[in-house]
């Protein structure tokens, strides 16, 4: 009972797969190569917010490392995430992913996600 229960949000998350080609209507393939992501994953976890809205590039200081992060997921119960997975937090899961992990730090007993935009 570390994660206060009532300060937890409803957030999304994707794994990152990998880079895959994309393949045209008759199977061929393209050439383009985009990002694929594994099945969207509800979670309950504490959100902390380091920006507020019009005030870009304020750092803190995390496990005496100057970081830059928008927003943080802190946790007692590891979560299985890689550094380039995406989260959604403020937007529906209907529109594109508003977060992507930029660093990952473990400790003894908790685990923090840092992270920041992807929409610019």
């Amino acid at each position: 009972m570390r994660d206060c229960l009532k300060n937890t949000k409803t957030i999304y998350q994707k794994r990152y797969i990998g880079i895959q080609e994309q393949k045209d209507d008759e199977g061929y393939e393209t050439g383009v190569f985009t990002p694929s992501y594994g099945n969207l994953v509800e979670l309950q976890k504490n959100v902390v917010s380091f920006v507020q809205k019009g005030t870009p590039n304020i750092s803190q200081e995390l496990f005496g490392l100057l970081q830059r992060h928008e927003k943080i997921i802190m946790t007692s119960e590891p979560i299985d995430v890689g550094v380039a997975d995406i989260f959604w937090i403020d937007a529906p899961t209907s529109a594109e992913a508003d977060y992507k992990v930029q660093a990952i730090y473990k400790g003894l007993d908790t685990q923090i996600i840092g992270l920041n935009s992807r929409i610019k």
